[in-house]
């Protein structure tokens, strides 16, 4: 497959992310040919030439400013603010790998992966959370619920934050250590 600029794409043996944000581009995250960005014109696959830092993207995350967060699960996370993607930033993490992404209501950026943190102003603090939960692999799934509790899907259980206050549940009521939960579904009750 070629992209615009004659690039040649290899083919992905896995999509790990799709995105469609407000501009109505659609963002594909891939485990080996990096983020494939769709537009109305030819399809553009920006990798490390265009200023990614790796090849296997995982998740990628839209905010309603229009700027794109995509992770690199070999090279961290990274930011875009318009459309050049030579303009991408890498905010400093505790960890490396980054496996989800999430936006809360409040405007908090989650990012989870070797460990949880909150992103605010180009840095991820840790500050507040559970010391267990900050070094707790690996993070593959985060999501907030109609009550505003934040819920984290560690490989070593369930976490939910109510009120500012972060508990692990035990597998009677969440996962069992070595099962990660990888997704969140909120039900009408």
């Amino acid at each position: 497959m070629r992209a615009s600029g004659g690039q040649t794409m290899t083919t992905p043996s896995r999509i790990n992310a799709i995105l469609v944000d407000r501009e109505e581009n659609i963002w594909v995250a891939s485990n080996a040919s990096g983020l494939l960005q769709y537009r109305a014109s030819p399809a553009r696959l920006l990798g490390r030439p265009e200023g990614l830092a790796g090849d296997n993207a995982y998740p990628v995350l839209a905010l309603a400013d229009g700027s794109i967060w995509a992770a690199m699960l070999d090279g961290g996370l990274q930011h875009l603010r318009g459309t050049d993607p030579g303009e991408w930033q890498r905010p400093r993490l505790p960890f490396t790998t980054v496996l989800s992404l999430l936006a809360s209501r409040d405007g908090s950026l989650w990012v989870g992966g070797d460990g949880v943190c909150m992103l605010a102003s180009g840095e991820c603090s840790q500050h507040g959370l559970p010391a267990a939960l900050q070094t707790q692999t690996l993070t593959r799934a985060m999501f907030e619920d109609a009550a505003s509790r934040l819920w984290i899907g560690t490989i070593w259980g369930l976490w939910v934050r109510e009120q500012g206050i972060f508990r692990m549940l035990d597998a009677t009521h969440g996962t069992r250590p070595g099962r990660s939960a990888r997704a969140f579904i909120e039900t009408a009750e």
